[in-house]
């Protein structure tokens, strides 16, 4: 009756479905010749009832009608019924696990009741995961639930519990009686059976109340981890695939990926070990072994994965290290190739057909997109290692698809994604990322408990990496930092020049505004040189994440952008509320003027990044983060006018306000 229709979660159940409209009311429904030829029956009640058996009476509504203001078990329960089932298919929500647990038990602890609760498990064909969550409630407390991030298909949970106890529970509470002596009577259907067993008759002994469960959520970064591990076992197994393929940046977004990856192999050895069957046939045919048993991860991991990590112009050995340690500490299959040539051979045909030589931001979007080119290639082409070919010969007739092709993951979190530093159809481009809808402090919080978790030393100096890289970046937006990542036997003489002018410059504070401005000035001019530098080829390239022509780099630092994008998408806010909520944020911490330009910054990239977006590889799906899955426009104005004029309003009068203090 009441339909989950919240685009920004990804439903829309009213495009398939038309809600009952009829409030308490049933109607007679014609079954077809084969159930009638069965059951002697011609007709049965459709609507808005409460099924009565000889000893109980059972309530129902399905998913969203939980979640609602006038939730139908309200009524129900107070019509007499003692047990509402409720099946639904609802998305696992980022940082929201503890919400149907808390629905459930308030429900069943203000009316008195038994409440079953069981959501769907797995992958339905769409980016989102179904967690089957499935919990029984009792009385206000939970008396049975399901395995957390399992990958059965499958799974019965059980609690003996004494309806007497409701019946006392719904006596006791004296308010609810009275209300309930009010309440409109639900048409009843007959159902004549016993449900409950009776102690009376030599039945089953019944506990006087079954010991309540202790509910913890799981904290973000094991959804971060779990969630995203158990789609792609589910998307693996129907996609046809043979395996992945994952390309490895040294940096905290593909490490967080290959840590998912691992995790999904741990619960597959882990399923086959407990004895499913289902999880054993689906492995087996993905490797085209037939007596394969997956009894260690690494070996599995091996047989699944092939990892890649891509050289080009000015890619350090450091982290090309990092991602072939990270590769040996998974077990995968890695392979390093260099791309450099490719790039010479591209910027040659562009100056021999137009005479323009390409200056360094387009030679590292060419790069990035040469490296996802690659990567299908290697998918596509990847043939198995020696030992295994031979096996494979074996098993040709096992195999569904004979293609060999690998599914491509790809890694970008949904902060880089907003930021606009990133390269449309660049090397985030692939088959599904995995990371999409996480923050980028999650990430790096998945990132830490996998090191861990699963015996991955290696991303304890991705981590390290990531840490310091963020510090240089934060100096330099500060005015105090030493400027980027040096170049062998040039970097160290800019450095210590650097240093020294900032030294300088902190000495001359003391002198008034004129300290300040200078400290300003010079930190203008060593960036500016270090621009001409870098666009000349002299300097080391951003590790791969520089954003596309008309997306200012370095305008708002990551953690600026985490923030921009949960109040606009957690808050609502368009750009002058943002503003706002910004100068209140930060109080006398960053002028108006300042905010003004971060927040206008924001929202022109938001303006011209939409058509990418809408072209990005399609994410893991969890609610949360964002409405990535709603239908925005690909193209609109990024003036804002109105909004922009207003915030340059609010600005001088904020100016005006100060000067008069």
């Amino acid at each position: 009756m009441i339909l989950a229709d919240d685009g920004s979660a990804g439903y829309c159940e009213t495009r398939w479905f038309t809600p009952w409209a009829k409030v308490r009311q049933v109607e007679d429904h014609r079954l077809p010749p084969c159930i009638s030829q069965v059951t002697g029956q011609t007709t049965v009640p459709f609507g808005d009832a409460l099924l009565v058996t000889s000893d109980t009476c059972i309530g129902f509504e399905i998913c969203e009608e939980l979640y609602n203001p006038e939730s139908p078990h309200v009524p129900q329960y107070l019509d007499g019924a003692e047990i509402v089932s409720n099946s639904l298919g609802a998305y696992e929500e980022f940082q929201r696990p503890e919400s149907a647990v808390s629905l459930v038990s308030s429900a069943t602890m203000k009316s008195g009741g038994c409440y079953l609760y069981a959501n769907q498990r797995g992958c339905d064909g769409g980016p989102g995961y179904y967690p089957g969550e499935a919990y029984i409630a009792l009385n206000g407390a939970v008396v049975g639930r399901a395995a957390p991030y399992s990958l059965r298909e499958v799974e019965v949970v059980v609690a003996k519990v004494d309806l007497e106890s409701v019946r006392r529970q719904k006596a006791l509470i004296r308010s609810r009686c009275a209300h309930a002596a009010r309440s409109e009577v639900y048409p009843r259907v007959q159902a004549d059976f016993w449900l409950c067993s009776d102690a009376d008759e030599g039945g089953p002994s019944i506990p006087p109340f079954p010991t309540p469960l202790a509910i913890t959520p799981p904290p973000p970064e094991e959804q971060a981890l779990s969630g995203p591990a158990c789609w792609l076992w589910d998307f693996l197994r129907r996609s046809g695939r043979r395996g992945l393929l994952l390309p490895l940046e040294a940096d905290i977004d593909s490490s967080l990926t290959a840590a998912i990856v691992v995790r999904m192999c741990r619960l597959v050895v882990k399923a086959v070990a407990s004895g499913d069957e289902k999880v054993l046939s689906d492995i087996r045919r993905i490797v085209g072994q037939e007596d394969y048993v997956p009894n260690e991860n690494r070996d599995l991991c091996r047989r699944l994965v092939r990892t890649l990590c891509l050289q080009g112009e000015g890619r350090s050995a450091r982290h090309l290290a990092l991602a072939e340690a990270l590769a040996k500490d998974m077990g995968s299959r890695h392979t390093t190739a260099d791309l450099s040539g490719a790039v010479r051979a591209m910027q040659a045909a562009l100056e021999t057909a137009s005479q323009v030589k390409p200056d360094a931001a387009s030679r590292r979007d060419l790069l990035s997109r040469l490296r996802m080119s690659f990567a299908f290639l290697c998918a596509q082409a990847s043939t198995k290692e020696e030992g295994e070919e031979e096996e494979g010969e074996k098993e040709k007739g096992n195999t569904e698809d004979s293609s060999g092709h690998l599914l491509v993951l790809t890694s970008a979190n949904c902060d880089l994604l907003a930021s606009g530093k990133w390269v449309k159809f660049g090397h985030f481009s692939g088959d599904v990322n995995l990371v999409g809808r996480f923050p980028e402090e999650v990430v790096k919080r998945a990132v830490e408990t996998a090191t861990h978790s699963l015996a991955l030393p290696s991303l304890a100096d991705i981590l390290h990496e990531h840490e310091k890289r963020r510090r240089k970046m934060k100096n330099c937006e500060e005015g105090i930092g030493e400027g980027r990542e040096e170049e062998v036997g040039k970097g160290k003489g800019r450095e210590g020049k650097g240093k020294e002018e900032v030294r300088k410059g902190r000495e001359e504070v003391g002198k008034g505004e004129e300290g300040k401005e200078e400290i300003k000035r010079r930190e203008r001019e060593r960036k500016k040189q270090e621009t001409n530098e870098e666009e000349t080829g002299e300097t080391k390239e951003e590790e791969g994440k520089e954003g596309e022509e008309g997306v200012p780099d370095g305008a708002m630092s990551m953690e600026e952008v985490a923030l921009f994008r949960q109040l606009q998408y957690g808050e609502g806010c368009g750009p002058y509320s943002m503003f706002g909520k910004l100068c209140w944020l930060w109080g006398g911490r960053r002028a108006a003027q300042e905010i003004a330009c971060k927040v206008k910054t924001y929202f022109r990239n938001y303006s011209n990044l939409q058509h990418k977006i809408c072209n990005a590889t399609r994410t893991y799906y969890v609610p949360g983060t964002g409405p990535l899955e709603d239908a925005r426009p690909i193209v609109s104005s990024a003036k804002w006018t109105w909004q922009f004029n207003a915030i340059d309003l609010a600005v001088q009068k904020k100016e005006k306000q100060e000067e008069t203090k």
